[in-house]
């Protein structure tokens, strides 16, 4: 049967009985939803869009179906053509494997592209139709599991949620709303067969829940939900528990299988870690990611910086985040005093977020992940707030500290959220915009067949010739990665060196992305397109000077060298030998007037 808890709501206090009030609140949010994710209508594609187009139009350097859109690289056997073309550089690691199974939602971006053909703009409003079924899904859940009044609130601050700017903007990332509507339906559907068990509905919660791993393995964050569901119920052993959550075992077993038997996964990479591959990693990753998660999820911080913070120095910056998360719990169990219900519902929809982040610490934290994750942190701070702000009389001085607790939360939560919302939304499609147009405007030549860019200070354009759209693609190679000024020196007919500054190249998150930490750069010439790179010294986590041998004269024209240089892509004509020039990277964007 369903937790008491959940069976007695439409008798609790609300804001009163009227049908059409759930209703109400859930156009008001889909309607904030659309007014604050509109700019990344205009956002066009972005990184790993570009391959998955050339994925589908057959031009991708190595041969991949509709529903595998998301296996950019399957280790040794796809390097050599990968490293030729351009896709990866010649830093990453000799099997590096980057591939993720998620053929429902690959088929969704092929379904745009091939048969239905729709411009940038409409697979964007695709997406977006994606954000308002999670929505509304997620506002079936709380009305479900939450009283009237937070069961309001819950959807509106889920609505406003920063974490969905991404997932939004970014098609190849449209997988995290997929994979967490579906799951929202199975655990609904798991909520419903609690209640009435039923064939059908037993049938339902693990086939439903198998398609939305098969979108994406963010929906294992939905398994931690459910395990937060099981906390209401009273009367119930863990015995009983594990038993309720059986449905969602057996999916979860079949997609590793499916994973690991298909050779799908991450490895030699620092940004992915695979659990089942690299256990002791994995736990690492715990307890350096998980705070930065849970940290964004309730103050919206962000979880990139705290981080990075955590990374650089761990002691002072752990503390920090554990004493704002100990303060944020410890005030909520002094309002939820006397309120045995809502403390109950904040218990289990606390456990629920925590649980949900942990399948999440395999990737680098970013405010992307958090679509599951922000479900149950929207219903715990609607239950928090509204039990503040709605709470039996107290004594004067404690309900006064209640109301500017529960007003704080709303405040941060609702208008500052959205708010936020808004820039981010905007500041994505101005930065990929404004690449675009580096891009488009660039002057190639187009008699070139072999393309070097020296320096990617901005990562989104590492994949230059695919951005282009040209059906004819280049051999193609990016020498660095560095937001800073670097030197180039010609040191010989068919040879260059770069030089960079004290923080050296290659030492952002995007660089190691195709390479661990725990993995050195190499010191022998690693080829790659007409070129050949040797690392002649290195710094602590980067490098900080290379030489690169081309396969003909640097004066020949179907060498094309390209650089990043004072906001403007452009051909750089290097000196004689024994000269050198100092390429200044790409200005930082700034909004347009």
């Amino acid at each position: 049967m369903l937790p008491a808890f959940v069976s007695q709501t439409s008798d609790r206090p609300g804001w009163g009985h009227a049908g059409w009030l759930p209703l109400a609140i859930f156009v008001v949010a889909v309607v904030a939803t659309a007014a604050l994710h509109a700019p990344t209508l205009h956002s066009g594609l972005v990184a790993d869009d570009h391959l998955q187009v050339a994925m589908l139009e057959g031009n991708y350097p190595v041969a991949r179906a509709p529903w595998d859109l998301y296996a950019f690289s399957r280790g040794t056997e796809d390097m050599e053509p990968l490293m030729r073309r351009g896709v990866l550089p010649w830093w990453s690691h000799p099997d590096l494997r980057l591939s993720a199974l998620r053929p429902l939602s690959s088929l969704t971006l092929w379904r745009d592209v091939v048969p239905l053909k729709l411009s940038p703009w409409a697979r964007h409003l695709h997406s977006l139709l994606w954000l308002f079924g999670f929505v509304g899904v997620a506002h079936l859940l709380f009305q479900r599991l939450l009283e009237k009044r937070a069961a309001l609130l819950a959807t509106l601050i889920l609505a406003v949620d920063p974490a969905h700017v991404w997932p939004a903007g970014w098609l190849a990332n449209r997988t995290a709303l997929i994979s967490a509507t579906l799951g929202l339906v199975a655990l609904l559907l798991h909520l419903r067969h609690q209640e009435k068990r039923t064939t059908a509905t037993a049938i339902a919660v693990p086939l439903v829940f198998g398609l939305a791993l098969l979108s994406g393995e963010y929906a294992l964050s939905i398994a931690g939900l459910a395990l937060g569901c099981e906390l209401l119920v009273r009367g119930k052993n863990w015995r009983a528990r594990l038993r309720s959550l059986a449905p969602w075992f057996g999916p979860a077993l079949l997609y590793f299988a499916l994973h690991k038997l298909l050779g799908y996964g991450a490895y030699g990479s620092s940004v992915y870690v695979d659990p089942i591959s690299s256990p002791l990693k994995y736990l690492l990753a715990i307890i350096l990611r998980l705070p930065a998660l849970l940290a964004s999820e309730l103050f919206l911080l962000p979880s990139e910086l705290v981080h990075g913070a955590l990374v650089l120095s761990f002691g002072p910056s752990l503390l920090i985040v554990v004493l704002l998360c100990a303060l944020f719990f410890l005030l909520a169990a002094l309002a939820l005093r006397g309120q045995p219900d809502a403390r109950r519902v904040s218990i289990a929809l606390g456990v629920g977020l925590l649980a949900s982040l942990l399948p999440l610490v395999a990737t680098l934290p970013s405010s992307r992940l958090l679509v599951v994750p922000s479900v149950a942190g929207a219903g715990l701070l609607a239950t928090v707030a509204s039990s503040l702000l709605f709470a039996p009389r107290r004594q004067r001085l404690v309900r006064s500290g209640a109301l500017a607790f529960g007003a704080a939360l709303l405040l941060w939560h609702l208008p500052l959220a959205a708010m936020h919302t808004r820039t981010a939304s905007a500041a994505w499609t101005e930065q990929h915009t404004r690449i675009a147009e580096l891009v488009d405007s660039a002057e190639l030549r187009a008699d070139a067949s072999s393309w070097v860019l020296l320096n990617a200070a901005q990562p989104t354009a590492i994949y230059l010739p695919w951005m282009r759209a040209q059906s004819q693609r280049p051999n193609y190679a990016v020498l660095t990665i560095c937001p800073e000024p670097i030197r180039v020196r010609r040191v010989g007919a068919r040879a260059i060196e770069l030089v960079a500054g004290e923080r050296g190249m290659l030492t952002d998150p995007a660089s190691r992305l195709f390479r661990g930490l725990e993995t050195p750069f190499p010191t022998t010439p690693v080829e790659t397109g007409d070129a050949r790179v040797q690392v002649l010294d290195r710094t602590e986590f980067g490098v900080k000077r290379i030489r690169v041998d081309f396969a003909r004269a640097l004066d020949d024209p179907a060498l094309m060298l390209l650089a990043l240089d004072g906001g403007r892509l452009k051909p750089i004509s290097l000196p004689e030998v024994g000269g050198e020039v100092t390429i200044e990277g790409l200005a930082p964007v700034r909004p347009r007037p």
